[in-house]
């Protein structure tokens, strides 16, 4: 016992022990309330709080102190909400907080929790049991935690909220259909129907949401872009101005093909055959202008590769651009010198062959440029006259002729390409029926194959030849040296 403890009163003796003896006496509630806030054995303050039945200790008491199980009597002692809301609101101890959360059935108090307690899963606790639509708004539109706004949002009564925020969120994010249903309902907003529209798998909330939007343009706007649920709002346009903005804006030529198929204005139609870059497209504007009016038009767009030889450079562009059918642009393309022209075509065509085509005719024209300034290599000549033995078979004599004549550059190409140049000039000699030359070159190419078996292909295209010319067993006897060649050939190559 320590020398001091002679002078105090037994509630401040240095022995716990003492202390709690005495405690069990007092009835001085101020003392009991000091003993309940200050003593440093838990033991004895837990003495002391179970005999207070003052509410504000009690309070401070549940709110601060260290020991659970002194927090825990404290607590049981409380039964003011406002003194509950208080320990929930500033409870030095989570568990406490929750213990007093739970005793808490006041809508007043429950919603200051929902609304402004600091620790998140108290706030959960609350809204899970706040019933007022106007707080449970206030907690989805201010809430920092995302779980708290979910599951208020989940509690909220859609037929008293008018908020349309919050209806959007409930169209998008409420767990029943129901409730989405409902609250798209009461929404007029374009712009957040739209939202929702493009944002959902239901088809029901998707179709009632694009039904309550009043502005087409801002369907025409997302067909446009490619909206995932563009199919939909295109059903639902029927204002012309923005059919015709889907008709000649639309990424997705399907929905260009079924904005067209709708629309009646030929000044829109006559754009759109004129300018779209896929066929297809062009071609459903074609079919409903009127035939009589469009006459010229029309002619271009269903062209036929006969018209292709007769054309003019301003109509071969026009057919190059717009003709429906992909044999007559490219064929147009063989015979057009416009270069931007040509370039556009290259780079937006709708079909890979015909921008292929555009880009190999750009090459040869650059060619023919080069050639005319004297300035081209006998590889260039060779390039030339490879390119044109279908589209002029004379010009491709001649420029294989100057790259062959050049013997010194002639021997610095790889076999391979000797033998090809040499089929080349060949085959357009073929085309101008000039077999004896024909014959000459493909005997040629058989000379330069230094790959045994590979010369199966020329043999085959001299006995054509010979057969032409009414040759016909030596034709035959090309034949069999090609099909034995051909077997020498895969022979060696090994099965593949």
């Amino acid at each position: 016992m320590a020398f001091a403890d002679w002078f105090r009163p037994k509630w401040r003796h240095s022995n716990p022990a003492v202390r709690a003896a005495a405690i069990k006496l007092l009835t001085d509630r101020a003392v009991l309330q000091r003993v309940a806030r200050t003593d440093a054995d838990a033991s004895v303050r837990l003495l002391a709080v179970e005999k207070l039945d003052d509410a504000e200790t009690l309070t401070e008491v549940a709110k601060q102190d260290g020991e659970a199980s002194v927090r825990t009597a404290a607590l049981a002692r409380v039964a003011e909400p406002i003194r509950l809301a208080e320990i929930v609101m500033k409870g030095r101890a989570l568990d406490t907080r929750q213990t007093a959360l739970e005793r808490l059935s006041d809508p007043t108090r429950l919603a200051e929790v929902a609304k402004g307690n600091d620790t998140a899963s108290l706030r959960l606790s609350a809204t899970g049991r706040v019933t007022d639509t106007a707080v449970l708004v206030e907690v989805v539109r201010g809430d920092a935690d995302a779980d708290v706004r979910r599951a208020a949002l989940q509690r909220v009564e859609v037929s008293q909220v008018n908020d349309a925020v919050v209806l959007g969120l409930l169209a998008k994010g409420h767990e029943k259909k129901e409730v989405r249903l409902a609250a798209t309902a009461r929404i007029s907003d374009s712009p957040l129907l739209m939202e929702i529209a493009s944002g959902t798998d239901d088809a029901d909330l998707r179709n009632l949401a694009l039904g309550r939007v009043s502005d087409p343009s801002l369907l025409a706007e997302a067909v446009i872009a490619g909206d995932r649920a563009a199919q939909d709002m295109l059903k639902l346009i029927t204002e012309p101005t923005a059919l015709a903005r889907v008709a000649k804006s639309a990424k997705d030529k399907e929905l260009r093909e079924k904005a067209v198929a709708r629309i009646e204005d030929e000044t829109v139609l006559s754009e759109v055959a004129n300018t779209d870059e896929e066929s297809s497209v062009r071609a459903q504007a074609g079919k409903r202008l009127n035939p009589l009016r469009w006459k010229d038009l029309l002619a271009v767009l269903n062209a036929k590769p006969p018209v292709v030889a007769m054309a003019n450079p301003a109509l071969l562009a026009e057919l190059a651009r717009k003709a429906v059918d992909s044999t007559v642009r490219a064929a147009a393309i063989l015979r057009l010198t416009d270069t931007e022209t040509l370039a556009k075509i290259a780079e937006k065509d709708c079909d890979k062959s015909v921008r292929t085509e555009a880009s190999r005719r750009i090459t040869v024209l650059g060619l023919e440029k080069r050639v005319a300034e004297g300035k081209a290599t006998r590889g260039e000549l060779r390039d030339l006259g490879l390119a044109y033995q279908i589209e002029d078979p004379k010009k491709s004599i001649r420029y294989c002729t100057d790259a062959i004549g050049d013997a010194a550059w002639l021997k610095t190409l790889p076999w391979q390409e000797r033998m090809a140049l040499f089929e080349g000039r060949a085959a357009a000699y073929v085309a101008t029926r000039q077999f004896d030359s024909s014959m000459d070159d493909l005997e040629r190419a058989i000379e330069e194959c230094q790959e045994p078996g590979l010369e199966y292909r020329v043999l085959r295209k001299r006995a054509a030849c010979y057969k032409e010319l009414g040759l016909e067993e030596q034709a035959q006897a090309d034949r069999a040296a090609a099909t034995k060649a051909e077997e020498q050939y895969n022979a060696r190559r090994g099965p593949r």
